[in-house]
């Protein structure tokens, strides 16, 4: 857009080399209409802390580890910037709580940042389902399916191998997690490690698990059965790379599963499995009969 009446105003990074990189493009000028008003480079924050302290900051994006999207967010919100946050939301039941109490008791303007909220796909599939196409829904399925370290978040970038302690902020990027010695894999491999990140569920399911209670309501299970185990990357970190879930909605009627290999590549679409036809969903829709189908012959 020409003029979204923003400006960047503040940087803060606990990797110095990332954090010099986004006061650089701060006052980036290639948009469409050109620059037309002041363009300066965004002030450089050593910690949040002192950056939502500032009266010239209004809102923040928080686009960081998993493990301070919370405490963060919190923060910002008692400080009365406005937040928007990548997803998840939080890693815990009790910091979702926390959070929502002070973001409705500060008034704030908060938003999540979460892929395909407005797939098309998605909501032309609601309303095939409402007119009954599928029939009597009874399964759905999910899967992520990587075969590679890259999928598997296991990730080296342009600037790793400037990574060391007189670069990184180890202390501030461990927060209120156990203390390690400063280990760039787990700094730059953070999903990889329980402490951090949200796992193969937080960083994949989360979206196929949105794009199915955008078409049926899911809403929360009744219950979740779930096994999964670190059987191919070996000795980075403790994340599974093997993991199935069975969440269980017996008022609705069905049950959702999520299958995960990060050793296998085939991909296979959502699916939900009706009493007359099945669909498969992502960018697009399939929908093939049922075999025994009585409403098509």
């Amino acid at each position: 857009q020409e003029d979204l009446n923003i400006e960047f105003a503040g940087v803060c990074d606990t990797f110095t080399i990332h954090a010099q990189r986004g006061v650089e493009i701060s006052s980036n000028t290639l948009r469409p209409g050109g620059n037309k008003g002041k363009s300066r480079f965004a002030k450089l924050y050593p910690t949040y802390r002192e950056m939502i302290e500032s009266n010239e900051i209004d809102a923040v994006i928080i686009a960081t580890p998993d493990h301070w999207h919370a405490r963060m967010a919190i923060d910002a919100a008692k400080a009365g910037k406005h937040v928007y946050l990548e997803k998840p939301v939080t890693q815990t039941i009790e910091e979702a709580v926390e959070l929502k109490k002070v973001v409705k008791s500060t008034g704030i303007v908060f938003q999540t940042g979460h892929e395909n909220r407005q797939q098309l796909s998605f909501k032309m599939a609601r309303e095939l389902i409402k007119k009954g196409i599928l029939g009597e829904v009874s399964m759905v399925k999910t899967y992520t399916t990587r075969n590679g370290d890259y999928g598997a978040w296991i990730r080296t970038g342009e600037f790793d191998h400037l990574g060391n302690p007189e670069t990184i902020n180890w202390k501030e990027f461990l927060g209120d997690k156990p203390w390690h010695e400063f280990d760039p894999k787990r700094y730059f491999n953070w999903h990889r490690y329980k402490d951090y990140g949200t796992g193969t569920t937080g960083n994949d399911f989360s979206h196929h698990y949105d794009c199915v209670n955008q078409i049926l309501d899911a809403g929360i299970p009744e219950s979740v059965v779930a096994s999964g185990g670190q059987f191919n990357y070996k000795g980075h970190g403790d994340m599974p790379d093997v993991f199935n879930a069975i969440f269980h909605y017996p008022d609705k009627g069905f049950n959702i599963t999520y299958d995960c290999s990060l050793k296998c590549g085939i991909y296979k679409e959502p699916s939900i499995w009706g009493s007359e036809a099945v669909m498969n969903i992502d960018r697009g829709i399939r929908i093939y009969k049922n075999a025994d189908s009585q409403k098509y012959h």
